[in-house]
């Protein structure tokens, strides 16, 4: 079993505040820096715990893409929540969806696996979203009660992935899980898992209504 490591917890300054921070963290396991993003809102306060949003992108896309999806940073200025937005290791990692290699991948059953692309990808993937939020929860006051997981198009399957390697409960002590997709006006399903089990509220809402929802 792999141990997720990380050394430099970066320092956060009110001056980056209402703003989008692109940073890294030195990942142990695959000896490299990732990267990942960080939207924190004007209204936050150490002294008050704040509820977190941890957003994968999809296929091909990046952090710094997503988090700038047309609503995400509005919402979370105006709600008053951080977001973070992990690499997920790579573009393609699948946030161990897939599987802990890179068998699995869409790309490897039609394009052939990546040279560029280590055995264990998924696993590394997985391990990457959990390293972000690590550092997450301990830089910042989050709410344990208010921690989701949100996911575009591969991200949306790394989050029922991971919901279910949770045990329902995810990567943090609420049980919610967000499909999101691009367009403002596009449908979006709300997920929700209680003990294992797993509830589709609605595929009919939009994302507006879908992330305007959360408690």
């Amino acid at each position: 079993m792999l141990v997720c490591s990380f050394l430099i917890l970066p320092f956060f300054s009110s001056e980056g505040a209402g703003k989008i921070e692109k940073r890294s963290y030195f990942f142990k396991e695959a000896e490299k820096d990732i990267s990942y993003c960080l939207y924190v809102p004007n209204s936050y306060s150490e002294k008050k715990k704040i509820p977190l949003i941890v957003l994968l992108h999809g296929l091909g896309s990046n952090p710094q893409q997503v988090i700038r999806y047309k609503g995400i940073v509005e919402q979370a200025e105006s709600r008053g929540y951080i977001v973070v937005a992990p690499f997920g290791y790579n573009e393609r990692g699948w946030y161990g969806s897939r599987g802990k290699t890179k068998k699995g991948t869409l790309e490897s059953l039609f394009l052939g696996e990546n040279p560029n692309d280590p055995k264990n990808v998924g696993e590394l993937s997985e391990m990457d979203v959990m390293n972000v939020l690590r550092i997450t929860k301990k830089e910042f006051n989050i709410d344990s009660n208010r921690i989701y997981l949100m996911g575009h198009s591969m991200g949306g399957g790394g989050t029922i992935a991971s919901a279910f390697a949770g045990g329902g409960r995810g990567p943090g002590s609420s049980p919610q899980y967000i499909n999101v997709t691009e367009e403002w006006s596009a449908p979006a399903t709300f997920v929700q898992i209680h003990e294992g089990q797993l509830y589709f509220n609605s595929t009919t809402n939009t994302f507006k209504e879908t992330i305007t929802d959360i408690p």
